[in-house]
């Protein structure tokens, strides 16, 4: 179950990544609105994943099926 779900959330982070041309990837994408309630419901999702994942990451990573994290987006630039 644990594996399993990490295929399925990453390989999903992958696909949208790749949709945006981003590096590494995210477990769910940024939020389109940047209130302070969406960004913050956002970080806590997905760096709780990060960290619930993190030896499935690296795992991905050393035999080069994965991708690093991707840092956290810069909001509200212009």
């Amino acid at each position: 179950m644990y594996v399993s779900s990490y295929l399925a959330l990453s390989r999903q982070g992958f696909a949208g990544c790749d949709a945006c041309n981003a590096e590494g990837f995210y477990f769910f994408l940024p939020p389109e609105e940047t209130t302070h309630w969406s960004v913050w419901w956002w970080r806590c999702r997905n760096h709780t994943l990060v960290g619930v994942y993190y030896p499935l990451i690296m795992l991905d990573n050393l035999i080069g099926t994965g991708r690093p994290v991707a840092s956290e987006p810069i909001w509200q630039l212009s």
